[in-house]
């Protein structure tokens, strides 16, 4: 009887340290360093146009505001392709990535350059939060984004 129990004891042990194991300093550090390549990748492909590899990395309930405006994946899109959004180039530094499970915050400071909006300028230093979120494969996505102009 005792034996049954010190193997059942182990065997809880055992289990619990297993499904309950927490991120290790290199999971996080994986996932702060991809979180920064996507935040490099999604600016890119706004100066680009390239609404492929944006829907790749946004949510498809992914919002954006800053500048007086709140705009939707769809309507980033379709702004992007019909040349209504410009961007000539977006440089982001100082980025800040805190990443709590399957969701993540990146801050940090950005520069747009030739950045207009139906004709009118948004070009300028701002200070921005990025929400992203864990999908079951992995990878990361945006869920919104928020610019303030510094």
């Amino acid at each position: 009887m005792k034996r049954v129990l010190l193997v059942a004891g182990m065997l809880i042990a055992v289990c619990s340290l297993a499904f309950g194991q927490k991120p290790t300093p290199t999971d996080r550090n994986k996932d702060q360093e991809a979180l920064k390549r996507i935040v490099q990748e999604l600016t890119e492909a706004v100066a680009h146009g390239d609404t492929n590899k944006l829907n790749q990395l946004q949510a498809d309930n992914f919002q954006g505001t800053g500048g007086g405006l709140s705009i939707s994946k769809a309507v980033l899109h379709n702004a992007l392709r019909s040349g209504d959004a410009k961007v000539s180039s977006w440089t982001v530094d100082n980025l800040q990535v805190t990443v709590r499970g399957n969701s993540a915050t990146v801050t940090g400071r950005c520069q747009l350059t030739g950045a207009t909006y139906k004709g009118k300028d948004y070009s300028g230093n701002y200070n921005w939060t990025g929400r992203f979120v864990r999908q079951k494969d992995g990878s990361w996505r945006a869920v919104s984004l928020a610019a303030n102009k510094r």
